[in-house]
């Protein structure tokens, strides 16, 4: 009962002498321990700890945003040459700008490593523009306006 009515009247007098000891042990470069900033930490961390959910949340948000962006783009990519090779399958003429184009989007896609099934696809329109490229080399093909 004693100590409970020192440390009643003599608060202000302990809060100081504990803060004096708080700032030594703090600055003091032999001791490890910064109470401190221990207890900024708590703090902060306790202060914070509804934005740091907010934030992981919304980090697992984009996150899933981002695969299925990158999915969307493999499927939208995996159409387009699959429908180039079938178009050239059928007859239709493309141009060397459409070729070019195609072919950046072949090699984007086999080097992100997405899948094989294109690369039948790939090799294919690979081979009918070295095809086009000697036809219209040698003066056999000419492209006349439309298509």
């Amino acid at each position: 009962m004693e100590i409970i009515n020192f440390i009643i009247h003599n608060f202000s007098n302990l809060f100081v002498i504990l803060g004096v000891f708080g700032i030594a042990v703090e600055t003091s470069p032999k001791i490890k321990w910064n109470p401190y900033s221990d207890i900024l930490k708590f703090i902060g961390k306790k202060v914070n700890e509804e934005t740091n959910k907010k934030v992981e949340n919304l980090t697992s948000e984009v996150n899933n945003i981002k695969n299925k962006l990158h999915e969307d783009k493999k499927k939208e990519y995996s159409i387009m040459i699959s429908n180039f090779a079938s178009d050239l399958k059928h007859g239709e003429i493309k141009s060397e700008s459409q070729f070019i184009a195609i072919i950046e989007l072949c090699d984007e896609y086999v080097a992100n490593g997405w899948n094989g099934k294109i690369k039948l696809d790939t090799a294919f329109i690979k081979e009918e523009y070295i095809r086009f490229a000697n036809k219209v080399k040698n003066g056999d093909f000419v492209i006349k306006g439309g298509k």
